[in-house]
């Protein structure tokens, strides 16, 4: 098994985008959010649909995508939603994660989407799983 970076998760975004994503006609593509380990804290984009990264020093361990459309005050809030599946109230005023992959990693990274472009949030999340294989990504997908 090898380890997938976040210079690697970057790079291969920066591929997809270039083969995927039309600049001229959409503006600047979306950019990986900083390192977040706080989730006491909204997460990055969390008021957007997209994917999500499970860091864990370095290394990307997980790769997930929220874009459920959501509804209400809520619509579009896809990658909050997902996320706050994996986390829950550990002690009275304390938030974190409870699924092991993310205790473990400690960290996450998100990029989001506008709500007219996050049906392209699935094809990155396929792209990335296919080129990087991260650790806790079990079910492989080809291209």
């Amino acid at each position: 098994m090898h380890q997938t970076f976040i210079e690697n998760l970057k790079d291969q975004t920066n591929n997809f985008f270039s083969l995927h994503w039309n600049k001229d006609l959409l503006g600047d593509a979306p950019q990986w959010s900083e390192i977040h380990t706080d989730f006491n804290k909204s997460i990055p984009n969390y008021d957007k649909q997209g994917v999500y990264a499970f860091i864990k020093g370095e290394e990307v361990i997980y790769i997930g995508v929220g874009t459920s459309r959501g509804s209400g005050r809520y619509k579009g809030n896809g990658l909050s939603a997902r996320v706050m599946k994996y986390c829950r109230y550990i002690e009275k005023d304390t938030y974190g994660p409870v699924d092991e992959r993310l205790k473990e990693a400690g960290a996450i990274m998100t990029i989001g989407f506008e709500l007219e472009h996050s049906y392209i949030a699935n094809s990155l999340e396929i792209y990335l799983i296919s080129k990087l294989n991260p650790q806790y990504n079990f079910i492989k997908v080809g291209m």
